[in-house]
């Protein structure tokens, strides 16, 4: 099961369980949480009650017949922990005027925390992005697009029943 973000046939924002993210895959509803963020502030039992009492409802609709959201609402910010990659590393090197800012970034014990936005900014598969016309480099960002079905992803969908 993973807990998701959808707009209904009718128009309504509903957060609930997907038993896949396939098209087929049979959709619940949590009926007393309407968002995401009053899910992350439950403990981890009454998260897994809910989650259970929940499972063992009918589906009401396939994932397929429904639009998936950014499982992001209210005022949950979107963080990234550090840079992953060798590439991104030197690059950030040579492109800042103070080198050994990144340096320390990616030496660091633990990670360096960077903001990434606020859940109006995220979008989803196939919803256009904003580009600044005033910059002069403008690269692809994987952790800045959520989607459903492919890669690249954030963690987009998260099973506390596992």
């Amino acid at each position: 099961m993973h807990i998701v973000r959808f707009v209904d046939q009718y128009g309504d924002v509903r957060v609930g369980l997907a038993e896949a993210l396939q098209a087929d895959a049979g959709l619940r509803v949590f009926l007393d949480q309407l968002k995401v963020g009053s899910l992350l502030r439950l403990g981890i039992d009454d998260l897994r009650e809910l989650t259970e009492r929940t499972a063992s409802t009918p589906a009401v609709s396939a994932v397929g017949d429904v639009q998936l959201l950014p499982p992001v609402d209210g005022r949950t910010e979107i963080w990234a922990a550090g840079v992953t990659y060798q590439r991104s590393r030197e690059a950030r090197v040579q492109e800042s005027t103070e080198q050994s800012v990144y340096e320390k970034v990616y030496d660091a014990q633990r990670p360096e925390l960077f903001f990434k936005a606020l859940p109006w900014r995220v979008v989803t598969e196939g919803e256009p992005i904003a580009v600044r016309t005033d910059s002069p480099l403008n690269g692809p960002n994987p952790s800045s697009r959520w989607s459903p079905t492919g890669m690249p992803r954030s963690s987009a969908t998260w099973s506390p029943t596992t």
